[in-house]
């Protein structure tokens, strides 16, 4: 029998409950995220709460002076890294370096806790340099955001096990969160949501890392395109070799948010750069090649052309720049049982119709010269241009 949804009370009731002790950020850290809350304490204030941590502060001047933050000149005193970072940024990050320490101590039989951070950081890096490019957070922000989005998994795994969290192979992110719901009343998404709000991240922060159905297409308020930037990193982030990369969401999320897959590459390039020492600010070591290796899976993935889901006989491919006129003749064509593809472009469209032929293909001929180009390139015979 499914379980019913459980309220976020309930959630972390349920997290907490277990025999098991839940990783948890240091007293430090949680102190430094209750002081953003004071507008009495400036940025001194923040750096000697940091000073009861002296490990703490010594990450932080390394992160200060690491790829994604560094200035002019090295920062030497917190006083420097804090100006530097951020007192909110400072505060997050100081929440992920001490539950990352904690974690260390956490034996979870059959759950990769060096993949677990290491794919976090570098969701982290792509978060931020997301945001870069749409404008949605400062970088520290981003970062500590990015990182902690999936820290709901950890707690699932370290609460209920790993076989709570685990992907059996050729199967989905989508496939485990259905039935994590099914089974317990919440998925991962909701869990870290809870977990964030609990260790005194803004709620609209906390929010933005729930799973929900993502509609590329339709308007939505800052916090669902903060949302929609979450999602886009997790669709850009690591997975394991049995765990195949959802391209075809990248490209709707990111035409959502007005980036182009140059952009997307782009990110994944330095999100690469930056990876083996931002992973050595966690204490992590990671080779080069081994970065490489990772990401380049992620790129093959994004650069494949994307294809029809159901090769049948009534295959149509839309062709249209404009967004909001592909989802009103998808919602039509689909609605009378048609198999569909989209391409922005027709350099896209032409790719997909060489390698999988639809028989009908939609053109909008308010796109110009380009999609007369195409009407008079050689398609396959069975394709018939409207």
């Amino acid at each position: 029998m499914p379980a019913s949804p459980l309220t976020d009370p309930e959630i972390l009731q349920a997290l907490t409950a277990e025999n098991r002790l839940l990783p948890s950020p240091s007293a430090v850290a949680l102190e430094l995220m209750r002081a953003l809350e004071r507008r009495d304490l400036g940025m001194r204030d923040i750096a000697n709460i940091a000073r009861k941590d002296p490990a703490l502060v010594a990450r932080m001047i390394q992160l200060a002076n690491s790829a994604i933050f560094a200035g002019m000149r090295p920062a030497v005193a917190i006083e420097e890294a804090v100006l530097r970072i951020g007192t909110g940024g400072l505060a997050r990050l100081a929440i992920a370096l001490s539950l990352m320490q904690a974690s260390k101590a956490t034996d979870i039989e059959g759950f990769d806790l060096r993949r677990f951070w290491m794919t976090s950081i570098q969701r982290g890096l792509v978060f931020q340099y997301l945001s870069q490019r749409v404008g949605k957070m400062p970088s520290a922000e981003a970062f500590s955001l990015g990182l902690l989005a999936d820290v709901g998994q950890l707690a699932m795994a370290v609460s209920l096990g790993a076989q709570a969290v685990y992907i059996e192979a050729e199967g989905s992110v989508q496939g485990l969160l259905a039935q994590q719901l099914q089974q317990y009343g919440y998925d991962q998404g909701d869990a870290s949501a809870v977990l964030l709000a609990h260790w005194g991240f803004p709620q609209t922060l906390a929010q933005a890392v729930r799973i929900r159905p993502q509609t590329p297409g339709a308007a939505g308020s800052r916090e669902a395109q903060l949302g929609e930037c979450v999602a886009l990193s997790r669709s850009l982030q690591l997975r394991p070799g049995s765990v195949a990369a959802d391209a075809g969401q990248m490209r709707s999320l990111a035409e959502h948010l007005q980036l182009s897959e140059s952009d997307l590459q782009g990110v994944l390039a330095s999100a690469a750069q930056d990876m083996a020492g931002m992973a050595a600010v966690f204490e992590m070591k990671l080779e080069q090649a081994e970065v490489d290796t990772e990401f380049d899976r992620l790129r093959r993935a994004l650069a494949t052309p994307p294809l029809l889901d159901e090769p049948i006989a009534d295959e149509v491919l839309i062709v249209s720049k404009d967004a909001a006129l592909r989802l009103g003749l998808r919602q039509a064509l689909e609605s009378a049982g048609h198999a569909l593809a989209e391409a922005a472009t027709p350099a896209e469209a032409f790719e997909i119709v060489q390698i999988q032929g639809p028989r009908v293909v939609v053109l909008d001929w308010a796109d110009g010269d380009s999609v007369a180009a195409l009407c008079r390139s050689p398609l396959p015979p069975s394709c018939r241009k409207c």
